[in-house]
């Protein structure tokens, strides 16, 4: 009975090993077998992750190429001096604006004020220093800002004292500002003022005509070929048409031209009013009352939109020197509150 005992206690032992044996080889084969199931999964999870959040690894390249970015428009802009103008405003995301180092260093793009303005120029009138800008160089229809080529070229160009009759064809162009009647009769000098102080579309045809149309149109286009503004053009002396075109960076030009060589044209738009016989003038401009204010035009067409030039005395600098300053807006919805926000 003992040696039979033994043996099944062997044999159970035997029996054991096999089994887990057996057990085991199908447990590594099971495990085998499951590893690319177990490997896709995880691929598949990876992707997932990568299609919700991005690639960690192309994400951390570009994080690092748009620091190397950054630190090279904050280099620029620290850098920038009122001699790199023509250098740098491509306008666009990154250089959309800039400030001179001459009177301020900008960290950051964002640091000007958002304004609704497409196009603008703030510059030192007196140096031609340009202090911020955007899109400079782009070509914008001027509306009623025309009206500073007319009487640059009036006061170039005509007597003061010559009698200028309005003729029917003058008061039929489009706009009653001004209030003049067909046979109404007065000097150019007179003239000036419904021009710029009411921005009257009669008066400009009227002073245009007082020489004959074209002469004064070839006369308008003459002067700004003269005194370089290449991407200047007027179809009309009113500013009426869509063709009368410029750029904030020219219309600076012509503002400091006309602010060296005939600051009487300035004068002129910084009166409240003027009055003569019957007529009264009123000035349009929403500055008018400013302590600071020395001069500028404002303008509208449905093309155009709204624009504006102004100059303002404003402390500039380290020791706030007052200086005199020249904003040029273009193609703005909001002008007076753009003009303010950069003031």
């Amino acid at each position: 009975m003992k040696d039979i005992l033994r043996t099944l206690f062997i044999l159970s032992g035997i029996v054991a090993g096999l089994t887990v044996a057996f057990l085991a080889r199908e447990s590594v084969s099971i495990a085998r077998s499951m590893m690319p199931q177990a490997l896709a999964l995880g691929k598949v999870s990876y992707m997932e992750d990568v299609q919700k959040k991005g690639d960690p690894v192309v994400i951390e390249e570009k994080e690092k190429e748009e620091n190397v970015v950054q630190e090279e428009v904050q280099k620029e802009a620290q850098t920038y001096s009122e001699g790199s103008l023509e250098e740098i405003s491509k306008g666009g995301k990154v250089m959309a604006s800039g400030l001179s180092a001459r009177y301020k260093k900008i960290e950051q793009a964002s640091s000007f004020p958002k304004v609704t303005s497409a196009s603008y120029v703030v510059a030192d009138i007196d140096t031609g220093d340009i202090i911020a800008y955007r899109y400079p160089d782009k070509i914008y229809p001027i509306a009623s800002l025309s009206k500073l080529m007319t009487a640059l070229v009036t006061f170039e160009t005509l007597d003061f004292s010559s009698v200028i009759k309005v003729s029917r064809s003058a008061v039929s162009t489009y706009g009653a500002a001004g209030g003049l009647s067909a046979g109404d009769s007065m000097t150019v000098w007179q003239m000036l003022h419904p021009l710029l102080l009411a921005s009257s579309n009669d008066a400009a045809e009227a002073i245009a005509e007082s020489v004959g149309r074209d002469k004064f149109m070839g006369n308008m286009n003459g002067k700004a070929k003269s005194i370089g503004l290449k991407n200047t053009s007027f179809d009309d002396p009113s500013g009426l048409s869509e063709k009368n075109i410029s750029t904030s960076k020219e219309l600076f030009d012509l503002t400091k031209y006309i602010y060296d060589k005939h600051p009487e044209i300035l004068e002129i738009t910084s009166e409240n009013k003027f009055e003569f016989d019957d007529w009264t003038w009123y000035n349009q401009s929403r500055f008018r009352n400013d302590e600071n204010y020395v001069g500028g035009k404002n303008g509208f067409t449905d093309f155009a939109q709204h624009t504006l030039i102004s100059i303002f005395e404003l402390p500039l600098g380290e020791k706030g020197e007052i200086r005199n300053v020249a904003i040029v807006l273009l193609n703005g919805h909001k002008t007076e509150n753009d003009m303010r926000s950069i003031v």
